[in-house]
């Protein structure tokens, strides 16, 4: 793997990241030995006092392991508000699929960078894997994130994901009308009564749409899945030296 990463301040409100990845690969059926893709993109940033507005983009190319040419894209625009006490996010990720029109031996499925997914799309873990875990149709996550912070010990945050897949999901030869899959609620509490403890219980759930049913990703879509969690955290400071 190849990386070149370059962060460069354009004035005192835009800076510009660009990140570039060669990643060789080696094959294991076929005659040729290695395969090679290429993800080349960055992040454009404008910050303003209480305002932040960025997009993020990439373009990948090269083959994947099915010997087919990657012709894929990821844009991720989002705005920032802070008011002081609040902070509100909104934004989407979009990440490019293949559709009935797309050539058999192209790829147009863009697949995040050593698994970086799980941290953006929801506490539930519903897309990690990609192209898998649509189906090769892409993704379109819109999201709003909302962080308050109550007081000197008390934060509190709500994340809120809709995600639609970028083509329709076939069923056996035929395409199921729209691309709706379902809305997830993540909510957290994060408390520190004092310096080295820390106190954080989650709550999430999702209301999945019966194409969902057609991913494996629920197996009734009429159930809405729950998932929480309570972490305790102590981390003391035992010895200190200055010299």
């Amino acid at each position: 793997m190849f990386v070149h990463h370059l962060k460069h301040k354009l004035t005192n409100q835009f800076t510009l990241t660009t990140i570039n990845a060669l990643d060789v690969f080696r094959r294991a059926t076929g005659d040729q030995q290695y395969y090679q893709r290429v993800t080349n993109g960055g992040r454009l940033e404008y910050n303003q006092k209480w305002f932040y507005a960025t997009v993020n983009a990439y373009y990948q190319y090269g083959q994947n392991a099915a010997a087919k040419k990657i012709r894929a894209y990821y844009v991720q625009p989002e705005v920032s508000a802070n008011t002081g006490k609040t902070l509100f996010r909104l934004g989407a990720e979009i990440l490019s699929g293949s559709n009935t029109r797309t050539p058999g031996n192209v790829s147009a499925s863009f697949v995040p960078l050593y698994g970086v997914a799980w941290k953006f799309m929801g506490n539930m873990n519903l897309f990690t894997r990609f192209p898998a875990d649509v189906n090769d149709k892409g993704l379109v996550n819109p999201y709003l994130f909302i962080i308050h912070q109550a007081g000197k010990k008390l934060s509190l945050r709500a994340d809120s994901h809709l995600f639609y897949s970028q083509y329709p999901l076939l069923s056996g030869e035929r395409a199921i009308d729209g691309t709706y899959l379902g809305f997830e609620s993540d909510l957290s509490l994060n408390y520190k009564p004092v310096k080295a403890l820390e106190i954080i219980y989650g709550f999430s759930f999702t209301i999945t749409d019966k194409r969902m049913e057609v991913l494996n990703k629920v197996p009734d879509s009429a159930k809405v899945p729950v998932w929480s969690y309570l972490m305790i955290s102590f981390a003391p400071r035992l010895w200190s030296q200055k010299w």
